[in-house]
Formats: C-alpha cells, sequence, structure tokens
C-alpha cells in the first residue's frame, strides 16, 4: 500500500478541521475517527497518519482565522492522536526518531494550551 495515497485520504476531513465547517466537536469526531479506521487498515502507517493528525489539529489551534470555540477543541482533541503515538512508541514502533517527534509534539501542544 502507497503510503502517500494513504495519508492524504485524511487530507480532505483535515481541511473541513482547519476551515472551521459545522460544530467543532462533531468535524473533530469525524476527522478522528476517519483519521483511526486509516490507521487500523494500514497498520505500518499508523504512527505517520497519526502524527499528520495531531499536526493538523495543532496547526488549526493555532491558526488565528479559526474562531476561538474552533481553537479551543482542536486543543482539546490534539491529546488523542498524542496518545495513540505514544502508544506506538511504546509498542511497535520501529521509525527512527519516533519519540524525538512525539515528544516535539507535545512541546507544541504544552506551548498553545499556555499561550491561551
Amino acid at each position: 500500500m502507497d503510503m502517500t495515497s494513504t495519508a492524504s485520504r485524511i487530507a480532505p476531513r483535515g481541511w473541513r478541521v482547519r476551515l472551521g465547517q459545522g460544530r467543532p466537536d462533531e468535524g473533530i469526531e469525524r476527522f478522528l475517527e476517519e483519521l483511526r479506521q486509516q490507521a487500523l487498515l494500514a497498520e505500518e502507517q499508523a504512527f505517520t497518519l497519526y502524527e499528520r493528525g495531531c499536526r493538523e489539529l495543532l496547526a488549526a489551534a493555532a491558526d488565528p482565522a479559526l474562531s476561538a470555540d474552533w481553537q479551543h477543541a482542536c486543543r482539546d482533541y490534539a491529546w488523542r492522536p498524542l496518545e495513540e503515538l505514544q502508544r506506538l512508541c511504546c509498542g511497535q514502533c520501529n521509525k527512527p526518531g519516533c519519540r524525538d517527534r512525539l515528544l516535539r509534539l507535545f512541546r507544541r501542544l504544552e506551548r498553545l494550551q499556555q499561550a491561551a
């Protein structure tokens, strides 16, 4: 399975998150469910998928064009893919530098929460 095509399948929902369409909880829940389904279908790419999903939520949380409720919801929900990444890092992940990448995402989320 091609990693690029699998990882890009989450992009359409991710763009809807970045555009702030609909209610934050519903949009983000759907985005995360699609992300989870893709990770289940392509286990060898799960780390990359969850990392992209987390980055998408963190970027949206920092986007001044989004309403405050969307930014807040994105910060709140960013923990879900981070928890999956942590589980993967502690388990079967063989990606080089996965712990460093995970730590950078945690730090980015902490900075966003402190700035809020």
